[in-house]
């Protein structure tokens, strides 16, 4: 019974590292397939759809960054998907031929780039 209990609390022990990180790792998925699917939808021209998509993508966001701000590999990867986010929005506005609106989002995206401190290859 000794080794049942042992090999009990060590699958326990790596059920709940595992469930964890999982969790932790969620958050940043999502960003990614608001980014991807928001592009998608953009390329073939659901530019209603799209636009809903990024806008989930940018309202959710502001909870990822106090989340993952540990690493700057972590910042970078959010940064990365961030970007992608506010550039396709922008570039929907574009299409849509509201051109103002398309540049004041595209500053927006590069003003919060440097806000999460995004290493300058990513900006």
């Amino acid at each position: 019974h000794l080794f049942d209990a042992q090999m009990k609390r060590h699958l326990q022990s790596w059920f709940l590292h595992s469930a964890s990180k999982h969790v932790q790792e969620l958050p940043l998925k999502m960003l990614k397939a608001c980014s991807q699917v928001g592009k998608l939808l953009s390329d073939f021209s659901s530019l209603d759809e799209a636009a809903s998509i990024l806008d989930f993508g940018l309202s959710t966001k502001t909870s990822l960054i106090t989340w993952h701000a540990q690493s700057q590999q972590s910042r970078d990867e959010m940064a990365v998907d961030v970007g992608n986010i506010w550039h396709e929005r922008g570039w929907i506005e574009h299409k849509r031929g509201l051109h103002q609106s398309a540049t004041d989002l595209y500053t927006k995206g590069l003003d919060e780039l440097r806000q999460l401190g995004a290493s300058d290859s990513i900006a």
